[in-house]
């Protein structure tokens, strides 16, 4: 799960960014997408562009990964509380119920 998390954002993020960046340059087509790649390439053109969005891909799959840990082991630790505190609260419901019957 986690690699496939990391996956998924390694293309969905430099995805988005060039799709804010070709809908920035106000043109077209072909021109859109060579004008999108251009602009974040800087100096480098689009093959600097092309570059600059796979180190995106990159960083972003890494701090994914690295961040799904984390994530996980909040939200683990989450569920079980909420299910200690159910549990819980049905053993004294049962308790309360079963007072009144002789057993």
């Amino acid at each position: 799960m986690k690699s496939l998390v990391g996956d998924i954002a390694f293309f969905v993020v430099p995805s988005l960014i060039l799709n804010v960046a070709m809908s920035s340059t106000g043109l077209r087509g072909g021109a859109r997408f060579t004008k999108g790649l251009a602009g974040l390439g800087g100096s480098g053109g689009m093959k600097g562009g092309v570059a600059v969005l796979g180190m995106i891909g990159l960083a972003s799959k890494n701090v994914v990964e690295a961040g799904y840990e984390v994530i996980e082991s909040v939200v683990k630790k989450r569920f079980e509380l909420k299910a200690t505190q159910i549990i819980t609260e049905n053993q004294n419901e049962i308790k309360e119920s079963e007072e009144g019957y002789d057993v």
